[in-house]
């Protein structure tokens, strides 16, 4: 069994490749593709991170609930409304916006975990997942 720390580690990883294999999918305008990979790939390690954060900020003592439906007791607002706005719809737009979204609050999140708990955050990888988002947006225009 990996340790809360190679976990960490891994989720990192695997969010960055995810974030190239989103640009290329809503690129090519795949929505139903991109839906599918926020929906069962990228969106959970973004929740993983957010319990992560609500574990520090409440000493490991409560439980978030059934697919984390508790978050938003210990998010802040502004944190809750950016979860709930990587939700969208089928327009390419508006998926491109909620991907930059839920990128921002994981980077964000992995960030503070990171600290908190002592381990490393990759500043160099997270902007060059950034980066190539960017690059594949304009390219997508």
């Amino acid at each position: 069994m990996r340790s809360e720390q190679e976990m960490y580690s891994v989720i990192l990883e695997t969010a960055k490749e995810d974030a190239r294999i989103l640009a290329k999918g809503l690129w090519r305008e795949e929505i139903p593709y991109v839906q599918d990979m926020t929906s069962y790939c990228v969106r959970p390690q973004l929740i993983t991170m957010l319990n992560w954060k609500v574990g520090i900020l409440t000493g490991w003592s409560v439980s978030t609930g059934k697919s984390s439906k508790y978050l938003y007791q210990w998010l802040s607002e502004e944190e809750w409304q950016m979860l709930l706005s990587t939700y969208f719809d089928g327009d390419v737009e508006h998926a491109w916006e909620a991907v930059f979204r839920m990128c921002g609050l994981f980077e964000n999140t992995a960030r503070f975990v990171g600290e908190k708990l002592g381990w490393e955050y990759n500043e160099k990888e997270g902007k060059g997942a950034w980066e190539f988002l960017e690059w594949a947006q304009q390219m997508a225009k």
